[in-house]
């Protein structure tokens, strides 16, 4: 929209508005739009996210007349014309077949690129469509290589349009793509088909060729990211083997052929052990080192392939050896989450004890720590039990979390914590984690990530201590003040009781009163509006300002753009100045210096107006853009920058003759082109209003 809905702005319409609403009435094909904006001023040349100009849009969408119109025109077209614009819009054309476009195009001196011949070949359109268009590609572009292209056709399965680029040279075992070449990719796909693969060796593809996401073709093959059928990969892993394939190759998605199957599921869910026994058979290496988990034992372990570790062990897997994400293999078994009626995770564990696993082993990946850690932190209950009885410490420090205790706080599980605690682990241990911040797992409970208030009070219940000396993570009570999970006040109350300071201050959050405003969310329960309202009825300092934080009224009004979160900032700021009619709407402070500066630049137009019926100042000056009203125009939030002017707010040159022009550089820095543009379109007009010259400043643009 070039302005706000149902506002009468049209005149502060800038030369940013016209280039953005010609983009989009390119993208929606409507010309007539086009040439009205056009004569009218518009650029051709502005770009969107994604790098598309006005031209680009027009020919994604099929829109042949204003492809037309661009192209055809000598002055857009000398504006249009730098040969990367020509080539995006060229692919945009062959991505969706459309053939007039790529036709105009080409015979207006378009150059055709690999690229090009590879959006054409990877087309999701009819066949006949992509066979039409790619033929006239090749046309006029025969030296052109073709391989990418030849990639893209196998990946979407188009092969006729496969077999055409063969018959115009493409090399079938060139790695044309992230993927490899198009006999990885074929043996990559979902619903594998060995009379494809049998074709594709027919024609002279070659199954050693390394290379891409895939590795090698026997990789791809032994790899099933998405239920694939076990027995048809393994009539083709056995098909590539017979030719000597080398099967211990490093790459791909797991490091080589054994780890990905071993990484594998098939249709029904369970592990491809027929595919990890016959490559087995067939000279793999149990204990080869790749991939992100290290080796085969580790891999089967992380994906929960409970079966697949005796097979394993059997043929002679380190149950030490180190690597990978998980370090050894009995951390990588005790980091998943339980299975609902089995037991495989607890099964796993126990085999790899019994072949000697170190349970309180430490790993180089200073994240995880010991194996009894990872299962905690796994919420995995059964797990940790079976680690203690074979005598894993429940009070070893060390790991990204600390201990075991503030592993399965951080995490949520209250029954690991249960456990724990049952089990004589130390409630009040001050551990360091990683980044050097010390902790406490009630701090460490109180975090967002907590479920409810369960967990707190069965700290609370085994002695843990609200205040611990040393401790550098944070305030209990801030934690259960910013919680969305509470059902009532009774935590806070019994944190209250036990000493914590309401107005305790954390110079990163606040105040338990800015924690608990910050994290507002209205729903069908009135959890957190009570909250406010028992916060300041137990003495929380509704004017306490902290550092750029600034006061609670403040801190709300500094929300982010987002829409739903303006929206509950606006009901939060209706509620604070409903439970505090005193409040002081004028306190300076904070990076945008008022309260009023803070909700113009965010956009909490409800807000606005209550500080204004509460007698804020609109023209109070300072802050990061000067004047709440400079604050709204910059980010474009017009219907509160009429609200402002009605009640008497006043552009910057009341104050001064000139722009600061180092300041618009600022701004530009930081919101681009388009905040400076309405920043001065906003201070030309209004200043003419002023010297009684105002005349028809409208652009001529209709309202969208």
């Amino acid at each position: 929209m070039l302005i706000s809905e149902g506002l009468d702005m049209h005149e502060y319409i800038t030369q940013w508005d016209l280039d953005i609403a010609l983009l989009n009435a390119s993208s929606a094909g409507k010309l007539e739009t086009v040439r009205l904006l056009v004569n009218k001023g518009a650029g051709v040349d502005l770009e969107n996210a994604t790098r598309r100009n006005p031209l680009t849009q027009a020919a994604l969408g099929g829109h042949t007349a204003v492809v037309r119109f661009f192209v055809e025109n000598e002055v857009l077209a000398a504006a249009l014309d730098g040969t990367d614009v020509r080539k995006w819009t060229l692919n945009a054309a062959a991505a969706e077949s459309h053939f007039d476009i790529i036709e105009l195009l080409v015979g207006n001196g378009t150059d055709v690129d690999e690229y090009t011949l590879g959006k054409a070949a990877g087309s999701s359109r009819d066949e006949t469509s992509i066979l039409e268009c790619l033929q006239f590609l090749l046309d006029n572009s025969p030296d052109i290589a073709k391989e990418g292209a030849l990639c893209k056709a196998a990946f979407r399965e188009n092969w006729k349009v496969f077999e055409l680029l063969l018959g115009k040279g493409a090399d079938i075992n060139a790695l044309g793509s992230r993927w490899g070449n198009s006999l990885h990719i074929a043996c990559a796909a979902l619903d594998i088909d060995q009379s494809r693969i049998e074709y594709l060796l027919g024609l002279g593809a070659d199954p050693n060729v390394q290379g891409g996401d895939h590795g090698t073709a026997l990789q791809a093959v032994c790899y099933s990211y998405s239920s694939r059928d076990e027995d048809a990969c393994i009539e083709v892993a056995k098909l590539l083997i017979a030719l000597s394939v080398d099967i211990a190759a490093q790459g791909g998605e797991h490091g080589n052929a054994l780890n990905n199957a071993c990484a594998s599921k098939g249709n029904d869910g369970m592990c491809w052990y027929n595919m990890v026994e016959m490559l087995l058979k067939n000279g793999a290496d149990v204990n080869a080192q790749g991939g992100p988990y290290g080796n085969a034992l580790q891999t089967a372990c992380h994906y929960g392939n409970s079966d697949l570790v005796p097979l394993l062990l059997a043929w002679g897997a380190d149950v030490h050896a180190q690597g990978g994400t998980f370090a050894t293999a009995l951390h990588a078994a005790c980091f998943t989450r339980p299975k609902e009626g089995k037991d495989g995770d607890v099964k796993m564990a126990q085999l790899l004890l019994d072949h000697g696993a170190d349970i309180n082993a430490t790993t180089k990946n200073k994240r995880l720590g010991t194996a009894f850690q990872a299962a905690c932190a796994a919420g995995n209950t059964k797990l940790a039990r079976l680690l203690l009885d074979r005598g894993a410490d429940v009070n070893l420090q060390g790991g990204g979390y600390g201990s075991a205790l503030q592993s399965a706080c951080h995490w949520g599980h209250t029954e690991v914590v249960r456990f724990l605690l049952d089990n004589g682990v130390d409630v009040n241990a001050p551990v360091r984690k990683i980044g050097g911040r010390t902790g406490t797992a009630l701090l460490t409970a109180c975090s967002f990530w907590r479920n409810d208030d369960e967990m707190v009070h069965l700290l609370l219940d085994h002695g843990a201590n609200i205040d611990v000396p040393g401790v550098s993570s944070g305030s209990v009570l801030h934690g259960v003040a910013s919680s969305n999970k509470s059902k009532d006040n009774s935590l806070l109350l019994r944190v209250l009781e036990l000493g914590a300071d309401i107005n305790q201050v954390d110079e990163r959050g606040g105040t338990a009163l800015h924690y608990a405003l910050r994290n507002m969310q209205f729903d069908n329960k009135d959890t957190k509006p009570n909250r406010i309202r028992f916060l300041i009825e137990h003495g929380a300092d509704v004017h306490l300002a902290v550092g750029e934080l600034g006061s609670p009224l403040y801190s709300i009004c500094t929300a982010t753009t987002n829409l739903s979160d303006v929206y509950e900032k606006d009901r939060t700021v209706a509620l604070l100045l409903e439970i505090c009619p005193d409040i002081d709407v004028n306190a300076q402070g904070g990076e945008y210096g008022s309260v009023l500066q803070a909700a113009a630049w965010s956009g909490q137009t409800e807000s606005i107006k209550l500080l204004i019926e509460k007698g804020t100042h609109v023209n109070v000056r300072g802050g990061k853009y000067g004047s709440a009203l400079n604050a709204a125009i910059i980010m474009g939030h017009w219907d509160i920058v009429k609200i402002l002017l009605d009640n008497g707010a006043r552009p910057d040159f009341h104050w001064r003759d000139e722009m600061d022009e180092d300041w618009l550089a600022d701004v530009q820095r930081e919101h681009g082109r388009g905040a400076v543009e309405k920043y001065r379109k906003f201070w030309e007009v209004e200043k003419r209003k002023l010297s009684g010259t105002n005349q028809d400043n409208s652009v001529g643009v209709a309202k969208t």
